[in-house]
């Protein structure tokens, strides 16, 4: 299976036409209204002027208990890490601190929150990407 990517944009109704044209010019996707586009396209961001993040999907589930059933699957393990949460316009009914408790619970090495080797996102869309 190939991987697949999440993409952060800048969001500003202003240049929303100039945002969605870079982040299809690099990753062959469109943002969707949360700023947010997925793509099977890796590309360096760090000089685009609206795409501001990749972030490499693990995995795809359509709830929480799925999604901490897989990290826990996974044995993640890395020290230094982080867990932040990207809230999309999806409904969610847990707080960003519930979130990122859980998940770094599952993941064995010790957390670091100033500064981080690694950090692992929750994406909260349709499905919940991390």
């Amino acid at each position: 299976m190939d991987k697949k990517y999440l993409y952060t944009t800048a969001k500003s109704e202003i240049d929303m036409e100039l945002i969605k044209a870079e982040c299809h010019t690099l990753t062959n996707s469109y943002p969707n209204e949360d700023g947010i586009a997925i793509s099977y396209k890796l590309v360096d961001v760090s000089r685009g002027a609206y795409v501001k993040k990749c972030i490499e999907i693990m995995f795809e589930v359509d709830n929480m208990d799925e999604l901490l059933a897989k990290i826990q699957n996974a044995r993640l393990y890395q020290e230094g890490f982080r867990v932040s949460v990207i809230k999309g316009s999806a409904n969610c009914e847990f707080s960003s601190m519930e979130v990122c408790r859980e998940v770094g619970a599952l993941i064995d090495g010790k957390a670091n929150l100033e500064q981080s080797t690694l950090t692992y996102y929750v994406v909260f869309l349709s499905l919940i990407h991390i």
